[in-house]
């Protein structure tokens, strides 16, 4: 039975099965692997995903009529969980083994998808996500170009981030108003115990980009007045916040709150 399409759930089913092998093969499952897919939808990449003897495979489906179709047709393969993904607890399976994640999300949930899998990123080992072409070339954007944002330092800061490829607006059922990208995420799992202060860290972010044609001096005057400093050795307070890399934002923020710990 063919289901509709629900705009409340943001529903757009890929209908290119050369695609679909793509995405579940950029996700490299092996025997072992823990998947969690986000939005199983028609299941087009939970079948595949459901092929890779040995692996568990728990499927995210919100529409009720949907995960019922899942269940009936992928029973014993496949754990259809009834639920909105983004109320579960991502947390390492009994046998600690990261998890991969893949997804078709829907497009109005994004940042708050990718926010969710920053959280528990030290229980992730990589994601393939498909995003609005738009927003995959924010996340895999290097310094000095207009894409690159707070998103851009707050994703890096956990995951390396690249477009595998661009998926048309025709590939779907409904057909969007947007081309897509695949992008895969490659978690660091132990990246934020380098940060000093991870409040601290995502608040120069924050206020850094929130002024981003403002030098760093003037974005980031009050942190610097409150934590009693004038000059740091880091970076040059006359950049912008689009020059500085990851890694000089974490030495930016780890001098801050290094000597505002000295006071």
């Amino acid at each position: 039975m063919t289901i509709r399409p629900l705009k409340k759930y943001g529903q757009n089913f890929l209908r290119n099965s050369v695609i679909a092998d793509k995405i579940v093969r950029a996700l490299d499952c092996r025997p072992g692997d823990h998947v969690l897919e986000i939005g199983a939808g028609e299941g087009v990449l939970t079948e595949r995903l459901a092929e890779t003897a040995g692996t568990v495979i728990s499927a995210v489906e919100i529409d009720p009529r949907l995960a019922g179709q899942l269940e009936s047709r992928l029973a014993g393969r496949v754990a259809v969980i009834r639920a909105d993904f983004l109320d579960l607890d991502l947390r390492p399976a009994a046998d600690n083994v990261p998890l991969k994640i893949i997804g078709n999300i829907p497009y109005y949930l994004t940042s708050d998808i990718i926010f969710k899998l920053l959280g528990a990123a030290a229980a992730i080992e990589r994601a393939v996500l498909m995003v609005q072409k738009e927003v995959a070339g924010r996340l895999s954007a290097r310094p000095g170009g207009k894409d690159y944002s707070q998103l851009t330092v707050l994703v890096q800061t956990r995951a390396a981030c690249r477009v595998l490829f661009e998926v048309g607006r025709e590939n779907f059922y409904p057909v969007p108003g947007v081309d897509s990208a695949v992008v895969l995420f490659e978690f660091h799992r132990r990246t934020v115990s380098r940060i000093a202060d991870e409040a601290l860290y995502e608040e120069i972010i924050r206020r850094s980009f929130a002024m981003r044609r403002k030098m760093l001096r003037n974005s980031l005057r009050e942190i610097l007045h409150r934590q009693g400093i004038s000059a740091v050795q880091a970076v040059s307070l006359e950049r912008r916040p689009e020059e500085l890399s990851v890694e000089q934002f974490v030495a930016l923020a780890n001098e801050i709150a290094g000597r505002s710990n000295k006071r």
